[in-house]
């Protein structure tokens, strides 16, 4: 599918034949962004993510996870998207981030021009996938966080559905085969608090050989 999307660049310039010294000009243009479609039947699917606000069903294709892309929510109230696939179109197209200027090549070295900006587009369709015409966000595998917030009487423990493995939570983290046992550890912790037995395994595995993150 093609996505229409406004871009500002620079363009080099020789002001006259005798010039040696390239200037620049600022340009703009819509260009084309290439997004991969693909159908169901070609992914499998990995996880399900049931928790609150959670990603829900999550697949695997071409050796990457990916889920539902989350709404534009300014984008749905102001202009009355109706699907995230619609907030990329309208961003794309009215309110584009793929803008290189003066300020970007002379502070921070960055390559401005045509061909460098759409490179950037290219690598940002990357992690973007239209799946039966649904739009899907490259994503990461989930993991179970335990977490105890307040003191005293205020004591409250909670189980979250977090992704990637970037924060170091220690013995709070549990793989998302590990469900039962981070349920286990939260009701340990909660024991004596009113969230005791309310705990819930959120993730579903259907690809447990996908699971690489390993409980501390």
């Amino acid at each position: 599918m093609k996505i229409k999307t406004w871009i500002k660049y620079e363009e080099e310039y020789l002001p006259t034949s005798r010039c040696r010294k390239f200037r620049y000009k600022e340009c703009e243009d819509y260009v084309n962004a290439e997004l991969k479609e693909i159908s169901l039947n070609d992914a499998k699917l990995a996880f399900e993510d049931n928790s609150y606000e959670g990603a829900g069903k999550i697949y695997f294709y071409n050796n990457r996870l990916w889920c539902m892309a989350r709404r534009n929510l300014n984008i749905a109230n102001d202009y009355k998207t109706k699907t995230a696939l619609e907030d990329l179109i309208w961003i794309s197209e009215h309110c584009s981030t793929y803008f290189s200027f003066d300020f970007d090549r002379i502070n921070y070295g960055k390559d401005t021009s045509k061909e460098n900006t759409i490179k950037s587009i290219e690598k940002d369709m990357e992690n973007k996938l239209l799946i039966d015409g649904i739009l899907f966000e490259a994503t990461t595998e989930p993991r179970y966080i335990i977490m105890n917030f307040g003191c005293g009487k205020d004591f409250r423990v909670g189980t979250f559905v977090e992704y990637g493995n970037f924060h170091n939570y220690g013995n709070n983290c549990f793989s998302a085969i590990e469900g039962d046992k981070a349920i286990a550890y939260a009701n340990d912790m909660a024991k004596h608090t009113s969230d005791y037995g309310k705990f819930k395994a959120n993730i579903k595995v259907h690809m447990p050989e996908l699971v690489t993150i390993n409980s501390k």
